[in-house]
């Protein structure tokens, strides 16, 4: 069902960049209006998406067991910041023979990149709750990022540390949650 609902989203983004196309060949709009109003189509803002989380982690790491019944997810207000879609970071492993001056790089072992994420502090929030309880152990939760297009992105990782960060007069109480991410990021689009 997500698969149809993709291809339908792609399906108009190509009818309407093709009807841009022939509106600027028969002179109806200027080629660089036609270009411009086709870059609008290929790309979102952060708004409107929120971050989630769940206590529960899934019985498979993939689409289906994140989205699965048994996972109960909690908004985590105030998001100011949301971490990037973490990749995987390879450290280099390097060989260099004396017979010749090449030194040779190839990936070796990787690692995911701590996420940080910045929030309006609310001592109130369940979700900011749950990450708050989670940095004082070593259980491992399940997020879930869903983007202004309705694409989700999951993945499982500790909060490493969940810390209140005053400032001057005029700041927001804000806090900062880093997670140590566990597994690859499963993306799902809408």
């Amino acid at each position: 069902m997500k698969l149809n609902s993709y291809m339908k989203q792609t399906g108009m983004r190509l009818l309407v960049v093709a009807l841009l196309i022939v509106a600027s060949v028969i002179g109806v709009i200027e080629p660089a209006n036609a270009m411009l109003a086709g870059a609008v189509l290929s790309y979102e803002t952060v708004a409107g998406s929120t971050l989630w989380v769940s206590a529960q982690v899934p019985a498979t790491y993939d689409t289906a067991g994140y989205d699965a019944s048994i996972m109960n997810w909690t908004l985590v207000g105030e998001i100011t910041d949301l971490a990037g879609v973490a990749g995987r970071q390879y450290n280099i492993s390097e060989h260099a023979a004396i017979s010749n001056r090449l030194r040779q790089e190839k990936k070796a072992s990787y690692k995911f990149p701590p996420r940080v994420f910045q929030m309006a502090w609310d001592q109130s929030d369940a979700g900011q709750d749950i990450c708050r309880t989670s940095s004082n152990d070593d259980s491992v939760l399940s997020f879930k990022i869903l983007k202004q297009g309705g694409d989700a992105r999951y993945f499982t990782g500790q909060v490493q540390g969940f810390v209140e960060m005053a400032g001057t007069v005029d700041n927001v109480v804000q806090g900062t949650m880093t997670v140590l991410q566990q597994r690859d990021t499963v993306m799902n689009p809408a």
